[in-house]
């Protein structure tokens, strides 16, 4: 499959978080992003010392991990907020790295042609970012085109509130991905 192309058609799954989402289009939207994050000036160069050429493993990976966020199901097990961790540790990671990480995501996400899809998807990240910013103590690293007006309105609360402790609904608080059944209510 070329990941150039268009993203495949198909049925959505029916356990998508939005219209417009399957298997076959997490797959595409992955590889495509991270073809782009791959010739990125900014980002290449950390994902090259990280991964070096092989980038199958780690593509697979977040497969799995999209899979798990936008369907519901899937074999992803990781700790994503060590990795990035121990990732800024060798390369040390700013506010802009994760701007252009969230705007090339954002691009990617609009060519799916569903705008449900490309809201979930980039509002997940959004908020996974803010995350990992947060706990990587690095100034809000957010695009105001990957968040909607009510994800901004959210955003813009939860940074004029004192901390509560309550756990994030993406990541359980923790940094990590909370298993997408536990956030159903």
């Amino acid at each position: 499959m070329t990941y150039d192309a268009a993203p495949p058609h198909g049925d959505d799954d029916p356990l998508a978080r939005a219209p417009g989402l399957s298997a076959p289009r997490i797959v595409w939207f992955v590889h495509r992003f991270y073809g782009r994050v791959r010739e990125d000036d900014l980002l290449g160069p950390v994902f090259l010392a990280r991964l070096g050429t092989d980038w199958q493993p780690h593509l697979d990976r977040l497969v799995s991990f999209w899979t798990l966020i936008a369907l519901g199901r899937g074999s992803y097990d990781g700790r994503p907020l060590e990795v990035h961790r121990s990732v800024a540790a060798g390369h040390p990671l700013t506010a802009e790295h994760f701007r252009r990480w969230l705007d090339l995501f954002s691009q990617t996400a609009d060519e799916l042609g569903s705008p449900a899809a490309a809201r979930f998807l980039t509002g997940r990240a959004a908020r996974m970012a803010e995350t990992f910013g947060t706990a990587l103590q690095i100034a809000p690293p957010r695009s105001r085109r990957a968040l909607e007006p009510d994800e901004q309105a959210r955003v813009s609360a939860r940074q004029e509130a004192p901390a509560t402790g309550a756990p994030d609904a993406v990541t359980g608080g923790d940094g990590e991905p909370s298993h997408p059944e536990s956030r159903r209510t």
